[in-house]
């Protein structure tokens, strides 16, 4: 009789424990999709002439990949610690930054977002969320030494940390309890001046570029969540 009471205690905690894990309200989030950036260095060009930038405002589109840690404390309220890469890229030709032969952009948001859900159904609901965080962008580029006169070979290194407003719509459904989908599209706003504002010439890259950004960054992604 006791193993009996003993061996059903052990089920029912075991079933009560299992049940608090589910409802934990804790999920872990995947998303890919495409990145928009104004002002990527990409589209920077040297002034032969006297070494000055020219940019122009045209956007770059890049591969965008996000990884998010939330807790969502009721049916249409979560909080969320979120991570954007937008996957560098680089080039070996010369119509990027700096003329040079090996030129990179990077660029990534960590930021803390509120986000409030709007249930339709019992699978489909729709959300929007606002956060505040920071933009941490580096560019990385091998100057040759035929691009600018009397300047000797060397690398160009910068980086720089910038405050972020995130801004997000999205929609999301459901397949069960634990699992679901989503489509968004998230908005960065970066409060720094642009690349093709500050520096005037290459050589300030390295010693006195410590704030610059490259503009405001779109992101439209397709994800999934699961919650623990």
């Amino acid at each position: 009789m006791k193993n009996k009471l003993l061996i059903s205690t052990c089920l029912m905690l075991a079933s009560y424990s299992f049940a608090a894990s589910s409802d934990s309200g804790v999920y872990l989030g995947l998303s890919v999709g495409n990145s928009t950036t104004q002002y990527m260095p990409d589209l920077t060009f040297v002034n032969k002439a006297n070494g000055n930038m020219n940019s122009t405002a045209t956007n770059v589109n890049s591969l965008g990949a996000e990884l998010l840690l939330g807790y969502q404390f009721n049916p249409y309220l979560a909080l969320e610690l979120d991570y954007l890469l937008v996957i560098p890229h680089g080039t070996s030709n010369n119509a990027l930054f700096f003329f040079g032969s090996q030129n990179f952009a990077n660029s990534s948001f960590l930021t803390t977002n509120v986000k409030g859900i709007l249930p339709l159904s019992d699978n489909f609901s729709l959300f929007a969320k606002t956060g505040l965080g920071y933009n941490f962008v580096s560019i990385s580029s091998s100057l040759n030494s035929d691009v600018l006169t009397n300047t000797e070979p060397r690398d160009v290194n910068a980086s720089s940390n910038n405050l972020a407003v995130m801004l997000g719509l999205g929609a999301s459904y459901k397949f069960s309890d634990d699992f679901s989908v989503n489509i968004a599209d998230s908005y960065y706003l970066t409060f720094a001046p642009t690349i093709n504002t500050v520096a005037p010439t290459p050589d300030s890259l390295n010693s006195s570029m410590n704030n610059f950004g490259f503009g405001n960054t779109n992101y439209i992604s397709i994800g999934a969540q699961y919650l623990f």
